[in-house]
């Protein structure tokens, strides 16, 4: 696995196909995914991360996927941001601050081109086959474990897993799995325009 901030190592990184799986939390974090499982790993949180102690989201966001993409030298092939549902007991604060996080993930991927899924939760769940009866974040962490053992989720300084960490990992491997059954990426988001009336 190669951390953001590992630059001696990135030099290594294959070209081919990437896909970058994104929990779009304030806790979150950016996985790319690459040939032979190789690993960029980004988080939002800490001092370390791409939203830093006082992030202005309109900036850190896109200034995130822009690095992404210059690191691995290449757009994804396939981006996939996790539909986050919001909670009913989440203040109108949280709720709209998280909203906003979201539409500003999926806009600056849609303007630069990228092809996009958003799938919920429980979908990429019951596809990747992690239980949905159980805590589902310990769930995906054991699940990313067993799946991708090159994958440190004690990212940075920290003693405990990084649940965003996961959920990105996982969503990448999602994106895989889609691709690797045939789906094309450019024929979903961002979807085409319908054909303009010409009929005076």
């Amino acid at each position: 696995m190669t951390t953001f901030h590992q630059l001696s190592a990135l030099a290594a990184l294959d070209r081919g196909t990437w896909v970058l799986g994104i929990d779009p939390g304030l806790k979150g974090a950016m996985v790319a995914l690459g040939p032979d499982d190789q690993l960029l790993v980004r988080w939002a949180d800490g001092a370390d991360g791409y939203l830093g102690p006082r992030a202005h989201l309109e900036v850190a966001y896109p200034r995130a996927l822009a690095s992404m993409q210059a690191v691995i030298g290449q757009a994804p092939t396939l981006t996939v941001v996790e539909a986050v549902q919001l909670r009913p007991h989440q203040g109108l604060h949280s709720q709209a601050r998280a909203a906003f996080g979201i539409g500003l993930i999926v806009g600056s991927v849609a303007t630069r081109g990228w092809a996009w899924e958003q799938p919920t939760p429980a979908h990429w769940h019951q596809t990747l086959g992690i239980p949905q009866d159980a805590d589902p974040k310990a769930a995906v962490m054991a699940w990313c474990e067993r799946r991708l053992p090159n994958l440190d989720l004690c990212v940075g300084n920290r003693r405990k897993p990084h649940d965003g960490v996961a959920d990105a990992a996982a969503l990448a491997v999602y994106g895989r799995l889609i691709l690797g059954r045939g789906r094309n990426p450019t024929q979903r988001n961002p979807r085409p325009l319908p054909p303009e009336n010409t009929d005076d």
